[in-house]
Parts: C-alpha cells; sequence; structure tokens
C-alpha cells in the first residue's frame, strides 16, 4: 500500500491518516507513507509521491491509497488478487 502523504499542519488530515494506517493495520495491509519530497507550503504533488513511493518499495502489485479513505478490506484483497493474476 502506497499512502501519498506531507503533513502541512493541519491536525484533521493527519487524524485521518492514523485513522486510514490504523484500518490498513488491522486489515493486515503493510502502508508505506510517502511525501511528494517538497516541503513547506508548496502543493502537494501525489503523483510525485506515488513515484517515490514505487521507487522505495519494490512490489509485484502497488495498491495506490489515499490517506483518507477507508476501503473494504475484502475489495483491496481482490483488487491485489486481480493485479497478481494479470501482469502487465
Amino acid at each position: 500500500m502506497i499512502v501519498p502523504f506531507r503533513d502541512k499542519g493541519d491536525p484533521w488530515r493527519a487524524k485521518n491518516l492514523g485513522t486510514v494506517l490504523e484500518h490498513l493495520d488491522q486489515c493486515g495491509f503493510d502502508a508505506h507513507i510517502v511525501d511528494d519530497g517538497r516541503t513547506g507550503q508548496a502543493l502537494f504533488n501525489r503523483s510525485a509521491a506515488y513515484n517515490r513511493g514505487i521507487q522505495a518499495h519494490p512490489a509485484d502489485v502497488w495498491v495506490f491509497h489515499e490517506a483518507d479513505m477507508l476501503i473494504d478490506p475484502e475489495q483491496l484483497t481482490t483488487a491485489v488478487e486481480l493485479a497478481a493474476a494479470q501482469p502487465g
């Protein structure tokens, strides 16, 4: 699981991330929080964060998971299984 996130000081966004990480952990998924390499109040570049996550965490299948969304674990498992069965 690649979770793009950069803390810009908003406590609600950090709380959302904590909830998502707890959810993924309880479901047995490994989550990797990645930022976009920028700092301060610069606009967040989600695509850059995803690319950094892919480079830092090699895998056969990546799941790009938002930092403020809960997804049914069965849906995540099914998606990973389908992606692994149809490489490329």
